[in-house]
Order: structure tokens, then C-alpha cells, then sequence
């Protein structure tokens, strides 16, 4: 599965070590982005991998690939929101700010969908 080009990126700063969270949600911290959790409305997803201070580029609209905690288990038109540490995809819950629905199931062992991110968080 392959990068998706559509859609729109943003670029900020890394406020922390994100070199692990390449396709996992983050959420902005005083101009710079961090790992996402449960609680918070996610900025986008982050498309490489910056050490802190780094540039992060992060797509805040269109089609990404996102990481899951189901291993791709993810079915299409599952709506996604982060999970509670690591900004990791999940399934959304009561509660959460949904940031995109899933486009593309994938049954490989990488842990990839991809989704159509929501030009803004929605309460669930």
C-alpha cells in the first residue's frame, strides 16, 4: 500500500520524539504537534517520522494511511479516533472526537488503513 498524495499537509514542529508515530494521529501543543491521545480533537496524521524540533508534516485533510491497534483490522466505514497513549488509530467510541472514517481495509500484517480524515474532529 502505497503513500496517498490528495489532500491537504501542514507543517509544524515536533514538540516532542516522534520518530516512532509515522502514521499515527497528533494534536497541536503550543505550535508544535505530539502524539495524540484519547481526549484530544487530533490536528492530522503525521507522514514521516521528525525527531523533536524537528518538521513534522502531518495531513490535515484528504486520504492517509493510518496505523491501527486492530492490525488492520479495521472495516470499511469504521469512523477512527486515537487511542489512549500513542495516537495509534482505533475504532471510535462514545465520547470521542472522530477525526475520519476508513476508506481501505487491509487484511496485510503492517497495521495500515486508510482513511479519509474530516476537515474538523466530530464529537461521537
Amino acid at each position: 500500500m502505497g503513500t496517498i498524495a490528495n489532500g491537504e499537509y501542514c507543517t509544524k514542529l515536533a514538540g516532542e520524539s516522534l520518530a516512532a508515530s509515522q502514521y499515527r494521529f497528533v494534536t497541536l501543543s503550543n505550535d508544535t504537534v505530539i502524539r495524540s491521545t484519547t481526549a484530544d480533537k487530533a490536528y492530522g496524521i503525521l507522514q514521516n517520522a521528525p525527531a523533536s524540533g524537528e518538521k513534522a508534516q502531518v495531513k490535515c485533510f484528504g486520504e492517509s494511511l493510518l496505523e491501527t491497534t486492530s492490525g488492520g483490522g479495521l472495516a470499511v466505514n469504521v469512523l477512527v479516533a486515537p487511542n489512549a497513549t500513542t495516537g495509534i488509530g482505533r475504532a471510535a467510541t462514545t465520547g470521542d472526537f472522530v477525526r475520519g472514517i476508513v476508506t481501505k481495509a487491509t487484511t496485510s500484517t503492517t497495521g495500515l488503513v486508510v482513511v479519509r480524515l474530516f476537515d474538523s474532529p466530530k464529537a461521537l
